[in-house]
């Protein structure tokens, strides 16, 4: 998935695109695709103005010189701030990064995270961390987008236990841009946990290892896939497989399992979403 497939980045070198083609072209698209809207939940709210603007430090005060242009609510209460600079401003270091600061840090903001774009960059720095926690190319920003969205989207910010959760194999392969129905070949994948969900649907859950780290690859079979992987299976597995698939709670799960098959499987675009996450099962065509 590319939000900005269509945004000409050589328009950033033009005197003519400032801080307001900024939020339009480049921000809002980002906002809207982690999550936040004008309403509801998850909001975006714009320009808060401080009744006291002023920061305290010790017996020291200083004004408040910046209003951020976003301020993004999650569970009622602003989870963090966004400001939109030119292309031109430096937002990793210097007076836009200590203005930021000094708005989060205000009593009546309290943000955990501030961030700052300028088109060419999405920089978000901790309240409690002097370094950048994470600093984005936005030409790159198909490639980082988990980085993003395990950072600052609304879920991951109402339960932050999920950051430690291995990204989802489907929608980081569908974020890249492989389209679906995209098949894909698996060799020796490792069966420890199978899920019956009902008579006709079986669910596998593997750690897929890639290059650029791991991921948590979900698997929907039918039937005839199982028939085929028990076929595979030392005789051992085979019955402990069929025993717990057969029985509530219709689990498999044996951490030291070393039983391995190859799966041929289709990329979907059936985003699935509960409760703590959002994932794309890819379905199974064949297990040998």
């Amino acid at each position: 998935m590319d939000i900005l497939k269509d945004f000409d980045f050589s328009l950033l070198d033009s005197p003519e695109f400032k801080e307001d083609s900024v939020r339009e072209e480049i921000i809002v698209p980002i906002l809207k695709e982690l999550g936040y809207s004008a309403s509801g939940q998850y909001k975006i709210t714009r320009s808060k103005t401080l009744t006291h603007p002023y920061v305290y430090f010790g017996t020291q005060s200083r004004k408040i010189s910046i209003i951020p242009d976003y301020h993004l609510v999650v569970s009622d209460s602003i989870s963090w701030i966004l400001d939109a600079k030119g292309p031109s401003e430096v937002i990793d270091t210097g007076k836009n990064v200590e203005q930021a600061y000094s708005y989060a840090v205000h009593r009546d903001i309290k943000a955990q995270y501030y961030a700052l774009s300028n088109g060419r960059k999405f920089v978000v720095f901790d309240m409690y961390d002097n370094e950048p926690v994470l600093s984005v190319d936005i030409k790159n920003l198909k490639e980082d987008w988990i980085k993003l969205e395990n950072l600052l989207s609304p879920l991951h910010l109402e339960k932050p236990y999920l950051k430690s959760f291995q990204p989802d194999l489907g929608l980081s392969l569908l974020r890249q841009g492989f389209d679906s129905r995209t098949v894909f070949h698996f060799m020796a994948v490792l069966v420890a946990f199978i899920v019956k969900s009902n008579e006709n649907l079986y669910v596998m859950n593997i750690t897929a290892v890639l290059e650029d780290g791991d991921y948590l690859a979900t698997f929907d079979f039918e039937p005839q896939h199982l028939i085929s992987l028990l076929k595979s299976a030392p005789d051992n597995i085979r019955d402990a497989i069929y025993s717990s698939l057969t029985n509530a709670p219709f689990i498999f799960y044996n951490k030291e399992s070393n039983f391995t098959v190859n799966i041929e499987a289709i990329l979907t675009d059936d985003v699935l979403e509960n409760n703590d996450e959002k994932y794309l099962p890819l379905k199974v065509l064949s297990i040998s």
